[in-house]
């Protein structure tokens, strides 16, 4: 069987991975010349990580990650609002959660594959389903025949329009700023994830640790879609919105430069009802995506890996294994694109009242946050 997975992400390799260790060939195609992944982090949290060790890959990935006991979300004084505590995790999981940068991950997992697995500068232009074959049709000419075509190409994926026309974004109300920057870690981040929710609606500032002395920091505000910054500006502009957090947040933004910040407007997915037909089917982001606030959108993109590797070896008929793919992982994508939607509209509070929901956020006992993870976390598979 010969299987085309369109995406180089985290779950397009990852499927890759889970598939060939079954004995189904899989090749990836990514659009770009080649792999970046500039200024960007990503947490992988305990149920990816629950994946990789299955895929038997978890302790590669570990050493080149920084383990996060906890995820603390504070004010604009840096005074807890809520924990969510990684030890209870760890300990009921026997793995916790890591941060990354983007580019050490993918290095990990490219390096899980041969080289002929995976095939740069392929923007896929079109794909036919033709009999029992797929074809495809890239940019720089070329074609490819498969059995099956696994779309991983992200929340604009090229994949899912030509299965069911043109999709609904939702704009959160958000855009967001992120960066690395080398600096020493500070006795807190070796422990812990910041989130520091500020004095306006939107405004946050998120900092986390991901190894060899770099800080992967995002920053968001309430904004209309499709502003732009004043690239010679930028770092200033952003030292002034987010000089409330204190010293060490104006340190970080410091020492990001204008040129290696990313700017993205915040959207997510409006829920797919179908993720596969007939041969082609849908993972991650391509599938549910969902806003940033939970930290899931890549291990939800791990366990889609996952799940349709297994489908697939377990079952002869292509369509009976995507099915079951679907039916085993629809019900948790979606809770955490709605989780996550709720999370950050919770974050656009008018002024008036983000004192009292900072209030009543705190009266929210632990249990709340362990529930919430047992549902993040657990595999049902």
């Amino acid at each position: 069987m010969k299987c085309a997975i369109i995406g180089a992400g985290i779950g397009g390799l990852t499927a890759a991975i889970a598939l060939r260790q079954r004995g189904i060939g899989a090749k990836v195609f990514e659009a770009a010349p080649e792999i970046k992944s500039l200024g960007a982090g990503i947490v992988m949290a305990t149920n990816a990580m629950l994946v990789f060790q299955r895929l038997g890959i978890a302790e590669k990935i570990q050493r080149a990650g920084y383990l996060i006991n906890e995820a603390v979300i504070c004010d604009r004084h840096w005074k807890p609002i809520q924990k969510m505590d990684g030890d209870y995790a760890n300990k009921k999981y026997g793995v916790g959660s890591y941060g990354f940068h983007r580019a050490d991950l993918h290095k990990v997992l490219l390096n899980e594959l041969p080289e002929e697995a995976v095939m740069l500068n392929h923007r896929l232009t079109s794909l036919q389903q033709i009999e029992n074959k797929v074809h495809l049709n890239f940019g720089n000419q070329s074609t490819e025949e498969v059995d099956l075509v696994i779309g991983a190409d992200g929340i604009k994926s090229i994949v899912r329009e030509v299965l069911f026309g043109k999709s609904s974004y939702r704009y959160s109300g958000q855009t967001c700023w992120r960066s690395i920057v080398d600096m020493p870690v500070t006795i807190g981040l070796k422990k812990s994830s910041f989130e520091l929710w500020g004095s306006e609606p939107g405004l946050r500032f998120g900092l986390v640790a991901v190894g060899g002395n770099r800080i992967y920091f995002f920053a968001t505000q309430k904004s209309s879609e499709g502003g732009t910054d004043k690239i010679e500006t930028l770092n200033q502009d952003l030292i002034s919105r987010f000089s409330q957090f204190g010293n060490d947040v104006v340190e970080i933004l410091k020492r990001a430069g204008n040129e290696k910040i990313i700017r993205t407007d915040i959207y997510d997915l409006m829920p797919v009802k179908n993720w596969f037909r007939d041969r082609i089917a849908l993972l991650g982001d391509a599938a549910h995506a969902t806003t940033p606030n939970l930290g899931q959108g890549g291990c939800q993109a791990v366990e889609d890996a996952y799940v349709i590797a297994k489908s697939l070896a377990e079952n002869k008929n292509h369509i009976d294994a995507f099915r079951i793919y679907q039916n085993t992982r629809f019900s948790k994508a979606n809770y955490v694109v709605k989780t996550s939607w709720q999370l950050g509209q919770i974050t656009n509070t008018p002024a008036s009242l983000i004192n009292l929901r900072n209030f009543a956020l705190r009266l929210t006992p632990p249990s709340v946050g362990k529930k919430t993870m047992d549902k993040l976390f657990r595999l049902n598979y």
